[in-house]
This record gives structure tokens, sequence and C-alpha cells, in this order.
């Protein structure tokens, strides 16, 4: 593998990484960090893999440069830091573009008590929903992101009004508030309420900076 195809899965991997917390928080339980270890594992070792060739001089000919960036595998001797590798500056240029930091800390603010009851959700955790890329969000039209904002917004009133229904029965029944494991007949609706929340922070966040773009 060439330093050019390390650095673009290097940049993939971040835009992967980061969008699965705006979407869904740090992982906090050891299936959650199971499920996303392969990707920080795998960002580890290609971060390490590109600081190799970025120190290491390479001589010759232009083909034996050409020889010289075809990297061997690093065997991996360390468990992944999760997040905090990703917020450093990066390496040979390679830096998180400011609109994905701004979307990070907007997702990261964005959490509340609601999606913070959540993240005892285990057995069934879905797998990473990245089919929604971050590409191609960024790459959509100011009507269909006001579209997606507007479904979104109804989502999510939908989706409040049942975990509210859900949460006054509990109390006029039981005479206290739900905890988290009192939640367990509505952990989907709370999973979906997280997900909602955390895409309308999306969309809002790229609607500003269309809206930015076009008055400058």
């Amino acid at each position: 593998m060439t330093k050019d195809h390390l650095v673009e899965e290097k940049t993939s991997l971040q835009k992967s990484l980061l969008y699965y917390e705006s979407q869904h928080g740090r992982p906090v339980t050891r299936e959650e960090r199971h499920i996303v270890k392969p990707l920080y594992d795998r960002y580890r070792l290609v971060k390490q893999m590109l600081t190799r060739a970025s120190i290491t001089p390479v001589l010759g000919s232009p083909s034996t440069k050409r020889r010289g960036q075809m990297l061997q595998p690093i065997i991996e001797g360390e468990t992944a830091h999760f997040f905090e590798e990703i917020k450093e500056e990066e390496e040979d240029g390679v830096s998180l573009s400011s609109e994905l930091s701004d979307i990070l800390k907007t997702a990261v603010q964005a959490q509340s008590s609601l999606e913070n009851s959540e993240s005892d959700v285990e057995e069934n955790q879905e797998k990473l929903a990245l089919n929604l890329s971050l590409s191609s969000t960024r790459a959509a039209s100011m009507p269909e992101l006001l579209e997606q904002l507007w479904k979104a917004r109804a989502e999510k009133k939908k989706l409040r009004k049942t975990l509210r229904e859900f949460e006054e029965a509990f109390y006029q029944q039981n005479g206290r508030n739900a905890q988290k494991e009192d939640r367990v007949p509505v952990l989907e609706e709370y999973r979906e309420y997280k997900k909602i929340k955390a895409k309308l922070r999306l969309l809002e966040v790229l609607i500003s900076k269309q809206d930015s773009s076009k008055s400058i």
C-alpha cells in the first residue's frame, strides 16, 4: 500500500468515525466498544504506518522511491485510544476540516439526559449506521437539506410525544420517574430519538454553512 493510499484510507476512516460519534455519541459499554474497535484499530494502524513513512528517508532512483513507499503492515501492539487520536492535528498536512470539527462539537453538545439513557443498550445494538455517509449529505442541495430537516423534525416530534406519554403513564402508575431499567418497553424509541436528534444537528450545521457561502 502506497503512502497516497494510506492518506486516502485515513481520511475515509476519520469521516466515518466522526460521523458515527455525531450519530450515536461516544461508545460507553463494552459491546459498543467491541463493535467499533476494528475501525479504531485500523485507524491507529494506518496512522502509525503514515508516521513511519514520513520519518523514513527514501533514496535512489524514482523506481526505488516508489518501491520504498510500499509499506509493510505494522503489528498492532497497543490498544486503540478512542477518539483522542482522531481529534488531534494530523501528520503530513492531513487535518480535520473545520466543517467536520463543527459537526462533531455540535453533536457532542447536543447530547442530553434522554440520549444518555440509551447508553446501556447492548444486545440489540445495531451495526454502524454509516449508510447515510457524510460526503453524500454534504453534497445535497439546499432544497434536499430542507426536506430532510422537515422530515427529521416531524419524526422527532412524533417520537418525543410517544416517550412523553410513556413517562407520564409510568409516573401515574408508580409514583416516580422512570429509570433506565424501566424504559425497556420503549428502548427502540429512545434509540431512534437519539439518532434523529443528532441528524437534526448535522442538517442544521450544513444548512447554516450553505447560507453563509451564498451570502459571501
